[in-house]
């Protein structure tokens, strides 16, 4: 495991550094609803993009959780976390430059365990392909809204045992979108 993330992270570095005149992004990806909410964003994810006017690539780390708790009687240790690698296609619009579109596959996965007198494991591999529009605020900031298509598998295990409790989903438009807040530079 170590050496695919090691692998993975040298690919996207060097791939990353390929680009003329890259620019850095870095940013919040939060879950889009629609209302007011006051509090934590809790499902919220950070998100890395280096690239151009032309393109970029993005790195996405799920909202990572390490936990206890007790419930009922129970004590349960639980870890949550997520990786997703894409790409996005940008097209600046002739009418305002400060609006761009654009578009591009991501994959990854996300990873749920925890334990207490058994143990479970949920694996979620998926595939995207995001469609989106972005704001340019100033030099510095952007605010973007992304909504995905996905084909996404679901395994399960008990105990150690990857049963036979699986599930894969496909759908166009299919997820929550996504607002993205980036700082540039």
């Amino acid at each position: 495991m170590k050496k695919l993330l090691l692998t993975t992270l040298l690919t996207v570095g060097f791939t990353a550094g390929l680009f003329a005149q890259r620019q850095q992004e870095i940013g919040v990806h939060m879950n889009a609803e629609m209302g007011l909410m006051y509090g934590v964003a809790y499902n919220s994810n950070w998100i890395y993009k280096s690239g151009n006017e032309r393109g970029a690539v993005r790195v996405r780390l799920n909202r990572t959780n390490l936990g206890w708790q007790t419930y009922s009687g129970q004590n349960y240790l639980y870890f949550n976390s997520g990786l997703f690698l894409g790409y996005e296609f940008r097209k600046t619009l002739k009418q305002n430059n400060k609006f761009s579109f654009y578009h591009g596959p991501e994959v990854g996965s996300t990873y749920n365990s925890s334990k207490s007198t058994s143990s479970y494991a949920n694996l979620a591999p998926s595939v995207r392909y995001l469609l989106g529009i972005r704001y340019q605020i100033n030099q510095r900031f952007q605010v973007g809204y992304e909504a995905p298509s996905s084909l996404t598998g679901n395994f399960y295990s008990q105990d150690g045992v990857w049963n036979g409790n699986q599930q894969i989903s496909a759908g166009f438009l299919n997820e929550n979108g996504f607002m993205t807040f980036l700082y540039c530079w």
